[in-house]
């Protein structure tokens, strides 16, 4: 294909000759009536974006598609290329005139010699003969030339033809080229961030094997303090049972005491309480010998009552603190349920997200991550106060079991005696 016949078919095409080929263009010199085979033939010329097609736009697209000329009419394609045919016939009227066979032409050193031999016996010829002579090879030497213009500009369309091939294919090359290298810088940070999200994913992987064991940790530490909160709170009823018996012996012995003391002494209760408050109050000022408040120590079967009334109450506040400490462990536990459930779903959260690979998502794994240890930290601190209040607890448990009263031996002395 020509340049030539491209500019026809591009001539041809531009119907209302505006130097631009549009849709309708192509319709109205195609004699297309389908708008969607108009359509396509349009848009495999035209560039995006393009409402006309132009001849440097229409060029390229025929180099393109080679067979899209082929839907198009015939007629804007015919070649013009000159022809020798009129010289044939020239040449064999020359040969006639000379005299010369017309065979001996295929054979050009002898034509030429034969040819040369008869032009120099041109003068025995007549003046007609020797201008039809002339006029045939007039007509020779004129077809030739046009033949050899028509080379030449075949030539010439050849060689434009050849730059705007060299021209494309250098623009492709570039393009190419510049694709290349912006493939390339991107394939290198595609590999980058590869790189990157598995460093993250590794971490990510380590970070969830560290909560998990944390997790487990934590769970270990919920059953232990499940398990303590048990035995506290069956100490807590075994104390209940003893101190309800220990105030049943109390209110026994104290009315026993009361009623042998009121026997012996003979005195009214008023008496009885004006004589233990002096007696109370001798010890206190240590106006009684050695002997006699050791008597009274071991014989105050009715002074035993308020020790006794003190040791109940000291008891009931200890075990009132011991409730109320164990209330505000079973608070904590619940806290620590909650935040243990918590972290199980965040974990769980947090092990879907990790297959992902979205830049947002991993900026959200390093901020649960950082909230995730926050809370660890809390939850540990939490764990060891509650397990110091366990053991305190404990230790107060041992302490008031110590402090339990025990009821010496009647003295057979009483601490009224003194007084007599």
């Amino acid at each position: 294909m020509s340049l030539e016949t491209l500019k026809k078919a591009y001539s041809w095409l531009d119907h209302d000759k505006d130097s631009k080929v549009s849709l309708d263009d192509i319709k109205q010199s195609c004699s297309i009536t389908d708008d969607l085979e108009a359509k396509t033939i349009f848009q495999s010329l035209c560039p995006i974006g393009e409402n006309h097609i132009k001849f440097e736009d229409f060029c390229k697209g025929v180099m393109n598609f080679p067979n899209l000329l082929n839907s198009l009419n015939q007629n804007c394609i015919v070649e013009h290329d000159p022809s020798l045919q009129n010289l044939s016939s020239i040449i064999e009227k020359l040969f006639k005139i000379l005299d010369i066979p017309f065979q001996i032409q295929e054979n050009l050193d002898n034509s030429a010699e034969m040819i040369g031999r008869e032009l120099k016996n041109i003068k025995k010829r007549s003046k007609d003969e020797i201008i039809e002579i002339c006029q045939k090879i007039f007509d020779w030497t004129m077809i030739l030339k046009d033949y050899n213009d028509s080379l030449l500009q075949g030539i010439a369309h050849k060689n434009t033809e050849n730059l705007f091939h060299q021209e494309i294919l250098s623009k492709d090359k570039e393009r190419a080229e510049r694709n290349y290298d912006l493939l390339a810088t991107e394939h290198k940070k595609l590999e980058n961030s590869f790189k990157e999200l598995q460093k993250i994913h590794l971490e990510l992987e380590h970070e969830y094997r560290e909560v998990y064991k944390n997790l487990e940790s934590m769970e270990e530490k919920y059953d232990y303090l499940c398990k303590n909160f048990e035995d506290i709170k069956e100490k807590n009823t075994e104390k209940d049972k003893f101190i309800l018996d220990l105030q049943k012996k109390l209110r026994i012995t104290s009315g026993l005491s009361l009623i042998k003391t009121d026997k012996k002494t003979g005195l009214t209760p008023k008496g009885y309480n004006y004589s233990l408050t002096t007696a109370v109050s001798q010890i206190q000022s240590n106006t009684i010998t050695p002997k006699a408040r050791g008597w009274f120590n071991f014989d105050r079967n009715s002074a035993d009552d308020s020790v006794k009334d003190q040791i109940i109450k000291n008891l009931k506040n200890e075990l009132m603190e011991s409730v109320n400490k164990l209330y505000i462990l079973e608070q904590e536990i619940v806290k620590l349920e909650y935040k243990n459930n918590e972290l199980i779903e965040k974990i769980k959260l947090m092990s879907f997200k990790t297959l992902s690979k979205s830049d947002e998502e991993e900026d959200y794994k390093y901020e649960t991550l950082g909230s995730l240890r926050d809370e660890i930290a809390v939850i540990d601190l939490d764990f060891l106060s509650s397990r110091a209040s366990i053991k305190n607890l404990k230790t107060r448990e041992i302490g008031i079991q110590a402090e339990v009263p025990i009821h010496p031996k009647k003295s057979r002395y009483s601490c009224f005696s003194l007084f007599r």
